[in-house]
């Protein structure tokens, strides 16, 4: 699995037509020369992830630039990548 196919999977573990998602996902793939922190944080990534494929903006207390190049723009890519329509706002 690419590293774009294993978020989507963890993400939606039943599929893209569940709605049952997962966020913990503290067994990130990463290449290790990008591992420079917590793997908490993967896991509270694939949480915004989450809300935001189930329709929900960007809360008001994250910025707006860490939350479109880490959780917008990587499930856009990903998403993209697999042949499935993007969704959220």
């Amino acid at each position: 699995l690419s590293e774009g196919e294993y978020r989507l999977a963890a993400l939606q573990p039943l599929g893209p037509g569940a709605p049952l998602y997962m966020a913990n996902n503290d067994w990130v793939v990463s290449e290790t020369r990008y591992m420079y922190g917590d793997w908490a944080e993967e896991s509270l990534l694939q949480a915004e992830r989450a809300l935001r494929v189930a329709g929900q903006p960007r809360p008001a207390w994250l910025d707006a630039g860490y939350y479109e190049q880490r959780v917008a723009s990587v499930l856009g890519a990903d998403r993209r990548a697999a042949g499935l329509e993007l969704t959220g706002p």
